[in-house]
């Protein structure tokens, strides 16, 4: 029996998500919207994501909660979405982009 379980997704695609490098789409799974992304092969990308997520909840860190999920044979991690309804979620890439340079070439935090 393996440590974690090991969800077969078989719900239909609700969006794509076209953000980021991996494939990924939205379903909704349990009753919930959640999002299932697929590592790249021979990464341990879905591993990480899920080592990471339990080491944080060890520590009581605040993060997305992930699960392991086959969709039609393939493997990845199933995360439901974390921001409430009617919020919108900040990534990380719109925060770096947030970062301007001053004449003499410092960054200069504009948020």
């Amino acid at each position: 029996m393996p440590l974690f379980p090991v969800y077969d997704v078989q719900n239909e695609i609700d969006v794509i998500e076209y953000l980021g490098t991996k494939e990924k789409f939205w379903l909704n799974f349990d009753g919930k919207l959640q999002l299932l992304k697929f590592g790249r092969e021979g990464t341990g990308e879905n591993w990480a994501e899920k080592v990471a997520c339990e080491i944080c909840a060890l520590l009581n860190l605040p993060h997305a909660h992930y699960e392991f999920a086959t969709y039609q044979g393939k493997l990845g991690v199933l995360s439901p979405k974390m921001n409430p309804d009617g919020s919108r979620l900040i990534l990380g890439n719109e925060l770096i982009d947030s970062v301007e340079r001053k004449p003499d070439g410092t960054r200069l935090r504009t948020y």
